[in-house]
């Protein structure tokens, strides 16, 4: 999930990373990774990657809120399951072909080259093994923890005006001005219409 906030009664942008921190271990979560950039006179924003337990992911993210004025939220889910499934069928031939390979190796009495060969293959698949186990692992910790990447705006960061703000801001007192000269001229015009019937 992704929140973007603007810290509130915490508005300096270290407090509220510390703050974020301090809510992640209280729902049995850490702090994954943290990034800030100091904008000078815009002030300070950053992100925080956070690793919660699947099962308290919303309680986190109500808790996480409070930080400050939500601008953007977003949550999406990724379904592993079929990746699992192959995982564990590649895993299990892996081990049921290394079996074997031992056996064969016990009973050979061959040449040395023929040993070492079948020694040489063990090797390799008990590496593809080690490499799929750490896979499984990768897994069991995407569905065990969620990933919250938080987004946090200093408050100035956002108050402070863009480039194109002066051009908005002339065009908009532009309008504004054209709009009441003619609400003017429509009561004048209003006003003498009367007269212009008399007259004529």
């Amino acid at each position: 999930g992704a929140i973007g906030t603007a810290p509130g009664d915490l508005s300096d942008f270290a407090k509220a990373a510390e703050a974020a921190g301090r809510a992640a271990a209280s729902f049995g979560g850490y702090v994954s990774d943290r990034q800030s950039t100091d904008g000078g006179q815009s002030g300070q924003r950053g992100t925080i990657t956070l690793r919660i337990p699947s099962d308290r992911f919303e309680g986190a993210v109500s808790s996480l809120k409070a930080l400050g004025a939500v601008r953007r939220e977003a949550v999406s889910t990724q379904d592993v399951t079929k990746q699992y499934s192959d995982l564990e069928t590649r895993l299990r031939v892996k081990r049921e072909t290394t079996a074997r390979l031992r056996e064969i190796l016990t009973r050979q009495a061959g040449r040395v080259s023929e040993v070492l060969e079948v020694e040489r293959e063990i090797a390799r698949v008990v590496e593809e093994i080690e490499q799929a186990e750490g896979e499984r692992r990768y897994y069991d910790s995407l569905v065990s923890l969620s990933t919250l990447t938080l987004t946090l705006y200093e408050p100035q960061s956002l108050m402070r005006p863009g480039v194109m703000a002066p051009i908005r801001d002339a065009l908009r007192d532009a309008a504004h001005t054209m709009s009441e000269s003619i609400a003017a001229l429509i009561l004048v015009t209003a006003g003498l219409l009367p007269w212009v019937v008399v007259l004529a």
